[in-house]
């Protein structure tokens, strides 16, 4: 391990495939619904507020993705819109 393998930022090891960025940024996402109360699901999805704010958006937006039919996958259950974790880290990935 060098220098270079370290995020500047936060100083913790950088991935180095796609891989292993959906798997941090999920990870990341997974910390930071803990430690500000966000419901997550035992299989890793959230709710439509909590995808909206973890992809710096309104859950508007999130409402017009989905009306627009824009490539997210979402899951409808009992009226209630959730998105899961690595779904969402694919779509910023895809997106870099």
């Amino acid at each position: 391990m060098t220098e270079h393998d370290l995020c500047p930022n936060c100083g913790q090891l950088m991935p180095t495939s796609r891989a292993e960025a959906i798997e941090a940024r999920m990870a990341a996402w997974l910390t930071w619904c803990r430690d500000n109360g966000k419901w997550v699901s035992p299989d890793g999805r959230v709710d439509e507020s909590t995808a909206a704010e973890l992809l710096g958006v309104s859950p508007f937006t999130m409402r017009n993705w989905r009306s627009a039919r824009q490539p997210l996958p979402f899951v409808r259950m009992r009226g209630r819109i959730s998105y899961r974790l690595r779904d969402l880290a694919m779509m910023i990935e895809e997106s870099e």
